[in-house]
């Protein structure tokens, strides 16, 4: 605008700045978003992490149980062999 000072005319500039709103919200709405693919990059993450997890137990679960049988094998094969010499011991001689 124009001023007066002392009878002299000076230009007085206004620097113009534009202020959209729009453009911040677009921003808040930007960072919002990058927020939420974050949280759910996390979540998607420690779903990831816990399924690894459940898979882990199940394989150690499995493992364990494999063992179990094998152990319940070998104690039934143990106990056969052993009824098996038990028993060649009662037959006479030429049955050996």
């Amino acid at each position: 605008g124009q001023v007066e000072l002392g009878g002299t005319q000076a230009q007085v500039v206004v620097a113009e700045v534009d202020y959209h709103p729009a453009d911040h919200q677009l921003v808040a709405t930007v960072a919002d978003h990058q927020l939420a693919a974050t949280v759910a990059d996390h979540q998607l993450a420690a779903t990831v992490a816990d399924h690894q997890l459940a898979a882990t137990v199940a394989d150690h679960q499995l493992a364990a149980t494999v063992a179990d049988h094998l152990l319940a094998v070998l104690a039934v094969d143990q106990g056969l062999s052993h009824d098996y010499q038990r028993s060649l011991r009662h037959l006479p001689r030429e049955y050996h």
